[in-house]
């Protein structure tokens, strides 16, 4: 039984809802990325394929059983779609960013008296989220935003001995579930554009652009005692 508990994960991730891709077009001779016929900065979804990314868990005990645990976690996922273009050799895509730190709890309902335990993980979570879409370098670029969210999951957990221990877990994330922001003032440089993730009647987005994906993570557990 540990006081103390560090889990290092990494992950891959499925976008899903509005950060899923339906139809991205790239014009070489404009060098516009339109998502459905939509640039990024109104396009109803953020056009991204796959995820990767690493997570960093801190537990402790909060009372003598192991059965509760408060839980902090801080971690980068990166989301992007790629497409050759054999005119130059390139490739174009966007590629969005989510920076978060969390807190919550951990529920171990079997303990970790035993070598193989699951537990249940409830975070809350403060986001930054940015973007840009690309071809050969950056072409528009999201302001970096901070948003509010969650992330709930279950890791499967083996503990080799006292010191060290495995888990493979799944995840739901909703990165910005809070503090979405419609965002219709621009600026000076056309390729520099505001996070808009809340639609309204004149800033172009037909829904609510919801940063939401699945993971799966395979990590290392590191006891203290």
């Amino acid at each position: 039984m540990s006081l103390f508990e560090i889990n290092v994960s990494v992950l891959y991730s499925t976008p899903k809802y509005e950060l899923h891709d339906t139809y991205t077009y790239f014009d070489p001779v404009t060098e516009i990325i339109t998502i459905d016929k939509k640039r990024l900065i109104n396009s109803d979804n953020f056009g991204t394929d796959f995820g990767f990314g690493i997570e960093v868990y801190g537990n402790m005990r909060l009372f003598k059983q192991e059965f509760v645990k408060l839980i902090t976690d801080i971690g980068f996922v990166q989301h992007e779609s790629k497409y050759p273009l054999q005119a130059d050799g390139f490739s174009y895509g966007v590629r969005m960013y989510s920076f978060h730190i969390g807190a919550g709890l951990q529920i171990n309902p079997l303990g970790e008296k035993i070598k193989f335990y699951p537990s249940f993980i409830e975070l809350l979570r403060f986001s930054e989220l940015g973007g840009e879409s690309y071809h050969k370098a950056g072409l528009d670029f999201f302001v970096v935003s901070p948003r509010f969210g969650y992330s709930t999951g279950i890791n499967l957990n083996y503990r080799f001995n006292n010191k060290v221990g495995v888990s493979l877990g799944m995840f739901y994330n909703y990165d910005n579930l809070w503090n979405k922001a419609t965002k219709e003032d621009t600026f000076s440089d056309p390729h520099v554009i505001n996070l808009r993730d809340a639609k309204s009647l004149t800033n172009g987005l037909n829904v609510d652009r919801r940063f939401i994906y699945m993971t799966i993570q395979g990590g290392i557990n590191i006891y203290f005692r």
